[in-house]
């Protein structure tokens, strides 16, 4: 029941606080692997601004933002398909890709089932896309490992 949970707030860096009584929701940053943690704050009630940051997220239960932490940054490349070749071809230049504390390295990259219209999730950057099909995509989980030199 509501009155017995109530709505705390973790600012970076800081202990858990119990926000006002009234107050019925949190906010906080997001996570995206492409960006990394959002620059949005913590804080009680609803996420601030007339419009509200698109990064900041709303939750309502207890202790529903804790801080967000990353971990190191890891490189996965993206894929691209050749219309000439007929062939995928990985980017010359590696993404950086984030993960949070203690998150797993993964990294995707077009499979052997794939056609030309495949587009690699987050760059290359993160596990297979859930509703993949069979064989359109591989997962591995080392720094840069979706490389060209890595996948022959």
């Amino acid at each position: 029941q509501w009155y017995q949970r109530r709505v705390r707030v973790q600012k970076a860096g800081e202990a858990a606080a119990n926000c006002s009584a009234e107050v019925t929701k949190c906010h906080g940053p997001t996570f995206n692997i492409l960006s990394g943690v959002s620059k949005d704050a913590y804080g009680c009630g609803p996420c601030p601004g007339d419009p509200a940051s698109a990064t900041c997220k709303e939750c309502n239960t207890t202790a529903c933002n804790t801080e967000l932490k990353e971990d190191k940054t890891f490189m996965c490349y993206d894929s691209k398909y050749n219309a000439t070749s007929k062939v995928f071809a990985h980017a010359v230049n590696a993404t950086t890709c984030h993960r949070l504390d203690k998150g797993a390295i993964a990294c995707n990259s077009p499979g052997a089932n794939a056609t030309a219209e495949y587009k690699s999730p987050n760059e290359g950057c993160g596990p297979c896309a859930k509703d993949a099909a069979a064989g359109t995509c591989v997962e591995c989980n080392k720094d840069g490992c979706n490389s060209a030199a890595a996948l022959t």
